[in-house]
């Protein structure tokens, strides 16, 4: 939820901050945050992006991804003044156990009531999430997680219990004749 990202991102030191804000905020998978290095990511660019490079992607495809400014602000943070192109922007990507450990720090169970858990693949599941809750294009949702189904992204990679299955229907247009309005 996004209290419970509050709470990890306020708990972790600005590296794992800066890692899990990347996870959940572009969708990129642990090992593609692995292997990020400096000259991937364009923080001076008219718009911010990180390149993901084809030889480390899933489907060995390059995929440029727009930076959220919370990105933008802690990888400007954590970039060193001399980072050259070729290392590593992040020293380690957490295991499942450091994982844990701070979602434990931010009081969120590792399993919830319904039996889902909260690793670290979780947060790309917050990302799929998030995009419907905005009303993200399944078709632009499913390119940004860069799926080759729209089924994979609207079925596994969505939590419908998040979404505003409510609120939707405030956005159904009226069909009864509305009454004269006084001048």
């Amino acid at each position: 939820t996004e209290s419970e990202m509050h709470r990890l991102i306020g708990a972790a030191p600005l590296e794992r901050k800066a890692i899990y804000l990347m996870a959940a905020l572009t969708g990129l998978r642990r090992s593609e945050l692995g292997a990020l290095q400096w000259g991937d990511i364009k923080l001076d660019s008219p718009v911010p992006f990180v390149r993901a490079r084809a030889s480390t992607t899933k489907n060995h495809k390059t995929a440029d991804i727009r930076l959220h400014d919370d990105v933008r602000e802690m990888l400007t943070a954590l970039k060193p003044k001399e980072a050259l192109d070729n290392e590593r922007v992040f020293s380690k990507i957490p295991r499942i156990e450091r994982f844990r450990r701070d979602l434990k720090k931010a009081s969120i169970p590792y399993k919830d009531a319904q039996g889902h858990v909260a690793d670290f693949h979780s947060l790309r599941y917050t990302f799929g999430t998030n995009l419907q809750r905005q009303g993200v294009p399944s078709r632009t949702a499913m390119a940004l997680m860069r799926h080759s189904d729209r089924r994979l992204t609207d079925k596994i990679y969505t939590d419908e219990n998040l979404l505003d299955t409510w609120g939707a229907i405030d956005s159904l247009p009226s069909y009864l004749p509305k009454p004269p309005q006084p001048a």
